[in-house]
């Protein structure tokens, strides 16, 4: 198992729980089915980052190395920044 895969899932289920806060109170304020919409997009993200967990799939699958897993890293990591980037616009 590669640490930095780790270490980026867990910082994308971090960012996506952030994002999810960000938009519940966005819906508490507005009431909006948009912002509802927003909620529930955060929430199949976070679902999403939960099942494609590094260690979550490491116990299901009976193979101990998997070829792809270089790809799911870099893949990973671009979930991170894309994420970092809506984190920074929901801030604002």
């Amino acid at each position: 198992m590669n640490y930095l895969h780790v270490g980026i899932g867990v910082a994308n289920i971090l960012l996506i729980s952030v994002i999810l806060y960000y938009f519940y109170q966005t819906y508490r304020e507005v009431r909006s089915k948009f912002a509802l919409g927003l909620v529930f997009f955060a929430a199949v993200l976070l679902l999403n980052g939960v099942f494609i967990f590094p260690m979550f799939y490491e116990m299901l699958t009976p193979a101990h190395t998997c070829p792809y897993e270089p790809f799911y890293t870099i893949a990973g990591g671009f979930e991170l920044v894309a994420l970092s980037i809506l984190l920074y616009i929901v801030r604002e």
